[in-house]
């Protein structure tokens, strides 16, 4: 059964069959730009990584996670302390977090070398004879 409007008690099936064809076409438009949501997007190869890179490049929080490496810290701390039989040490957090930018920093700016080590060998990844170079060729490290 056909449903159509009714005006001042009249019928317009004109105006309801002109409503099923904007709405077959809308339909189909729609089928064609939505994704299915079981199928998996495809990406080029290296996107992602290009992605992450611009995220990190933007982000200005540590990359490195507080308690990790305050247990770093603490790990050493009790070396430490077992070799020198001192009393205990202290670190208040605000040490614990500029240790940690510095740390960070120290890193990145050794892996930027390394990077740079490897262009000039022509190759693309980084292998551990790249930061050797960086050690010995920088008195900064």
């Amino acid at each position: 059964m056909v449903r159509v409007k009714q005006i001042n008690g009249k019928q317009k099936l004109e105006d309801t069959i002109q409503e099923k064809i904007l709405k077959a076409k809308k339909d189909k438009y729609e089928s064609k730009t939505s994704v299915d949501k079981s199928k998996k997007l495809y990406r080029k190869r290296g996107n992602f990584v290009l992605d992450e890179i611009r995220h990190y490049q933007l982000v200005t929080e540590n990359l490195i996670l507080k308690k990790p490496f305050q247990r770093l810290v603490k790990e050493i701390l009790i070396n430490v302390q077992a070799e020198n039989a001192r009393p205990l040490y202290r670190m208040s957090c605000a040490a614990v977090c500029i240790l940690q930018d510095m740390a960070e920093s120290y890193l990145t700016d050794l892996m930027n070398d390394g990077v740079i080590c490897a262009l000039h060998a022509n190759r693309i990844t980084i292998f551990p004879k790249d930061f050797d170079l960086v050690l010995r060729l920088s008195p900064n490290y």
